[in-house]
């Protein structure tokens, strides 16, 4: 990368969890993360 080219970063993504919605709600909650449901 040359000093024009700006780097670009994302806020959002996207995982997928084995186990269902509750294990997904259970697993943002517990890092402090936001769950938006599919």
């Amino acid at each position: 990368m040359d000093d024009t080219e700006e780097e670009e970063y994302d806020n959002e993504w996207v995982v997928e969890i084995v186990g269902g919605l509750e294990e997904a709600k259970d697993i943002a909650r517990a890092v402090g993360y936001k769950f938006i449901a599919p």
